[in-house]
């Protein structure tokens, strides 16, 4: 009797352990890059894809470029940039049924000289809309100077140079340059646009209607400077200078210019 129940468990386990072995492993993650449909257990190899947002930096029809002088305005004003960042914040992806989810904790500062910028993992699938922010969202554009502070150096809303907070709070964009009125190469005026403040926070919604399925995707952002610049006139002393408060009608005309800049 002994013996017989003995080999009534041998053969009961031998039968679990091919039952097991036959069981298909693989990633079982069905937002992963590597999903596989035919897994039954998940066998640790997930890998979500990583998105690069790289912004395309355009004046109309030319490319735009730190210290490259153009003919820019009614008036056809020589313009050279010396500076161009913004901050971009509250990104979501939504999927063809507008389903929607959530990059937490990403805010990118992009400067014309650093125009990829990766946001961390994404859902494999199809991105149809891709939903931010210009600016940085109240919450966070509230905090004092103290938690302003603890931010580590290398994180885009910590310490910056030049700076990009103030006792508003952060600055949104900046935009910098010099008007050269006489076009004989010598620059005539400055020109500076610092916008910021909850009021200039400006919602953008861009369709890539992508189907996500590489470890790396990028997405390619087209930011046409002539459309921020729409309707500034630069003989006007008027629309030389916006910082923050100084310059609420300027700032407001800017941001909103700024919204309908980006593309896709």
């Amino acid at each position: 009797m002994k013996n017989t129940i003995n080999v009534i468990l041998i053969t009961f386990a031998l039968f679990l352990s091919l039952l097991t072995s036959c069981t298909e492993k693989g990633c079982t993650d069905p937002y992963a890059a590597n999903f596989d449909f035919n897994a039954e257990k998940d066998d640790g190899t997930c890998i979500r894809p990583t998105l690069t947002l790289d912004f395309q930096q355009k004046l109309g029809e030319e490319d735009f470029a730190i210290g490259q002088e153009y003919l820019f305005g009614k008036d056809s004003s020589s313009i050279t940039f010396t500076l161009f960042q913004f901050y971009l914040s509250g990104f979501m992806i939504r999927d063809i049924d507008g389903l929607g989810y959530g990059l937490d904790d990403v805010y990118l500062l992009v400067k014309s000289e650093r125009p990829q910028n990766n946001v961390g993992s994404i859902r494999a699938g199809r991105a149809r809309t891709l939903h931010f922010n210009l600016g940085i969202d109240p919450a966070t554009n509230s905090v004092d100077s103290l938690t302003f502070a603890l931010w580590p150096p290398n994180h885009p809303l910590g310490l910056q140079t030049p700076s990009m907070y103030g006792p508003s709070g952060y600055i949104f964009f900046k935009i910098e340059g010099t008007i050269d009125f006489d076009k004989d190469g010598i620059p005539d005026q400055d020109f500076i646009y610092h916008v910021g403040t909850n009021d200039m926070l400006r919602s953008i919604t861009l369709i890539p209607n992508k189907n996500i399925v590489a470890l790396d995707e990028t997405f390619l952002i087209n930011v046409d400077m002539a459309k921020i610049l729409e309707g500034i006139n630069f003989t006007s002393s008027a629309h030389w200078s916006t910082d923050l408060t100084s310059n609420p009608s300027l700032s407001k005309k800017l941001a909103d210019n700024f919204s309908n800049a980006f593309s896709m």
